[in-house]
């Protein structure tokens, strides 16, 4: 199989010229439309062949005009091929384009990740220079601890040096005084043996006493270094035990915070029910009490209405009472008893007639008390006529 039959068919066109398919040479764009210059030159031939019909004047019929359409078919894939090699340079500019943009967000992204990674990297030579400085400065103050026991150390040493140098100034100034004594003993040998022996041993006893002082000085140096060490072991089991005690601590703390927490939770959650338990009975005790004073109210705008009532009836009688007072006040109580020599009026009812003087039909002079006695009957027939409609 040969590179033409591999080509698709949509990727080829017949020659204009010979008919043979023309293999399209880019990727993008319409195939040629003649055979390859290299291979068949068949453009410059149909040329030639278009030029000998326009010298041999073949015009008219359908020669001509398939001519023509030659003509202007080949004008057309003349004009054509640079307006592919332009879509070709294009095609080929965008891609390069394309590959530039994907370069370039790839280097973007690249820039962007080592600028994360330095940030990573600085947070993390920012904590660790702080754990550096933490450390440097809990070594600083073991080095001063040290550096005090240590000083501690060297003046107690110093103070067994101090007590040895005094002890051997003692032994020489003993020395001294024993080579003195043994000086004074020969020149005075002549005076007393006995003398020189007791100088001789008090002068041996001194330096045995100085001997011993300076051997307990040795043994004192060596038990504060015995002790400077032990000094030592004991700071380093204490700064063990001091560790064990911080981590202890740390783990009480964590798990008091998280109980404390469960148990604020617990109280927040008993206290918000108990809080909407406390404002829903309040409501219902709200609206109970309204209730309640609902009804206080009416009972009391009841008793209000009946107390004014009673009043009015009280103070309507008050005044008819009143009434009954002024017209009994004075009174005295009646004579049945007819007067002497003086006969009843057959008719004592007044008539509204007469002279106008208040004179009874003989022409006698009415009777007072029978008149007050008329207005006390008339007051009470009143209060009765007033009381009987309220009740």
């Amino acid at each position: 199989m040969n590179a033409q039959e591999e080509v698709p068919v949509g990727r080829t066109r017949p020659c204009a010229y010979c008919g043979r398919p023309v293999v399209a040479r880019r990727p993008t764009g319409r195939p040629p439309r003649y055979c390859p210059p290299d291979e068949r030159d068949c453009q410059a031939r149909a040329r030639a062949e278009r030029l000998t019909a326009r010298a041999a004047e073949t015009t008219g019929g359908p020669a001509a005009v398939r001519q023509l359409l030659l003509d202007l078919t080949g004008r057309l894939d003349e004009a054509w091929e640079p307006v592919g090699d332009l879509v070709d340079a294009m095609q080929t500019a965008r891609d390069l384009l394309g590959g530039l943009r994907d370069e370039l967000l790839e280097r973007v992204a690249r820039a962007e990740r080592a600028t994360a990674e330095a940030d990573e990297a600085k947070e993390a030579a920012h904590l660790a220079r702080q754990a550096a400085e933490t450390a440097r400065d809990e070594a600083l103050r073991q080095a001063r601890d040290a550096l005090a026991e240590r000083d501690r150390a060297l003046g107690a040493e110093q103070d067994a040096v101090e007590a040895r140098q005094a002890a051997l100034r003692t032994q020489q100034r003993l020395t001294a005084e024993r080579d003195a004594a043994r000086e004074h003993a020969e020149r005075t040998e002549a005076a007393s043996a006995a003398a020189v022996a007791a100088a001789t041993a008090a002068a041996d006893a001194r330096v045995r006493d100085a001997a011993e002082e300076a051997t307990r000085a040795r043994e004192t140096a060596a038990g504060l270094r015995g002790e400077l060490t032990t000094a030592r072991e004991r700071l380093a089991e204490h700064a063990a035990r001091d560790r064990e005690l911080r981590e202890e601590l740390d783990r009480v703390r964590r798990e008091a915070a998280d109980r404390l927490a469960a148990e604020l939770a617990r109280i927040t959650a008993d206290a918000d029910s108990r809080v909407q338990r406390a404002h829903a009975e309040t409501a219902a005790l709200r609206r109970e009490h309204e209730l309640r004073l609902q009804e206080a109210a009416r009972h009391l705008g009841a008793q209000t209405e009946r107390a004014d009532r009673l009043e009015r009836e009280h103070t309507r009688d008050r005044a008819l009472l009143d009434r009954i007072k002024a017209a009994l006040s004075g009174t005295t109580p009646p004579d049945t008893t007819p007067p002497p020599d003086r006969t009843p009026p057959p008719d004592r009812t007044p008539t509204g007639t007469g002279t106008g003087t208040g004179a009874n039909i003989d022409g006698t002079a009415p009777d007072p008390t029978h008149e007050r006695n008329r207005d006390v009957l008339a007051a009470v027939a009143a209060l009765l006529a007033e009381r009987s409609p309220s009740r």
